[in-house]
């Protein structure tokens, strides 16, 4: 702000204008009304176990829906884009840098390894993501990191539970965790998480799986096998191999 008022390089209509701006009298009121951090974009990031792409984001070859991550911990939904680097532009184009995907991007599963650093075992990112610069522009939203810090810490939770690090939680027992407390991995345009259908974690869980080709679950359609609807057949395989887990863990087989 003081640049925009005071520096000699902002245009004068540009800083008379600033002049007239102040600071929220409403907010951070304990700090006489400045910000005690600041907000970045975009910065430096780790490079993970895997990595977000754009590809994450777009329409995955012979499905209706981006690519399945079988690891998959949270979605993503904002467009892909991207701000101008420099003014710089070719006629007819945005400025140097700038994309807003709107009609391409779709939503996208993150994967498991995308908060976990490459050469550190007991810690899981959840700001500064493994992600390219395309990929971070729909990954960057704060539902879409609020989320992923969700999903990390119910991966401490089991970790400290089962006292291994993090890195080393299964992920498939991390999925029903977080399907079974209402954390929605797999997107469909006709359901969420906020339902109370006991087929509901089943059919995320299983959407992570590659058993839905589109983003419709469309629960209440028949399946070929054994003439169940497609929620009845999630949750039926679901709770089986639950059980079968269970009793894995109860004889002291491999968990």
């Amino acid at each position: 702000m003081w640049f925009l008022q005071n520096d000699p390089e902002v245009p004068p209509a540009v800083r008379a204008r600033a002049r007239e701006w102040g600071l929220a009298a409403d907010e951070f009121v304990e700090n006489g009304n400045f910000p005690d951090r600041l907000y970045v974009r975009e910065a430096r990031r780790m490079r993970g176990r895997a990595v977000f792409t754009e590809h994450d984001a777009l329409i995955a070859d012979g499905q209706e829906r981006a690519p399945v991550k079988r690891d998959a911990i949270a979605i993503t939904e904002f467009s892909l884009d991207s701000l101008a680097c420099t003014t710089e532009r070719m006629a007819g184009s945005l400025c140097d840098g700038q994309l807003f995907q709107m009609e391409v991007s779709r939503p996208g599963q993150i994967a498991w390894g995308v908060v976990l650093p490459a050469e550190v075992d007991n810690l899981a990112v959840v700001n500064t993501v493994s992600a390219t610069h395309v990929g971070w522009g729909t990954v960057r939203q704060t539902p879409t990191l609020m989320h992923l810090a969700e999903s990390a810490a119910w991966a401490a939770v089991i970790a400290r539970r089962e006292n291994v690090p993090i890195a080393a939680v299964d992920v498939d027992r991390l999925q029903r965790v977080l399907v079974e407390h209402g954390i929605m991995i797999s997107f469909f345009n006709d359901l969420d998480m906020s339902g109370r259908a006991s087929w509901l974690p089943a059919v995320q869980y299983f959407g992570a799986k590659g058993c839905f080709s589109s983003y419709d679950a469309a629960p209440d359609r028949m399946t070929t096998e054994g003439g169940e609807s497609r929620a009845a057949w999630c949750e039926r395989r679901y709770r089986s191999e639950d059980n079968i887990a269970r009793d894995s863990i109860t004889a002291g087989g491999p968990r």
